[in-house]
């Protein structure tokens, strides 16, 4: 309803301003690494994860998060949604991503 829609996409564009900066930044080495491992390279999760927003058809987010195996999926959601819906951890690759907590 109302009240999902609103919060949810609130959470999601808190964590998208998050990620924004204003000077270029690298990949963490870890992520780096777990994204070469689950898509073969950094470039081929690039086309994957492009290829998975440019196909979504109307409005929402395309997410990278870990599921319950933990293993990295691109996971597109329409509208509101977002992987933590699906009980997947946005949480540990947000972190990944932000290199906040790892070192």
């Amino acid at each position: 309803g109302a009240l999902y829609n609103n919060a949810a996409q609130a959470f999601n564009h808190i964590i998208f301003f998050e990620q924004l900066t204003p000077t270029p930044t690298t990949i963490s080495p870890l992520l780096t690494q777990a994204l070469v491992a689950r898509f073969g390279s950094v470039d081929a999760f690039k086309s994957e994860f492009s290829n998975a927003a440019a196909t979504l058809f109307g409005s929402g987010w395309v997410w990278l998060a870990l599921d319950a195996n933990n293993v990295l999926q691109i996971v597109p959601e329409p509208n509101a949604g977002n992987p933590i819906t699906r009980n997947m951890r946005l949480s540990v690759v947000y972190r990944c991503m932000g290199t906040r907590l790892l070192p």
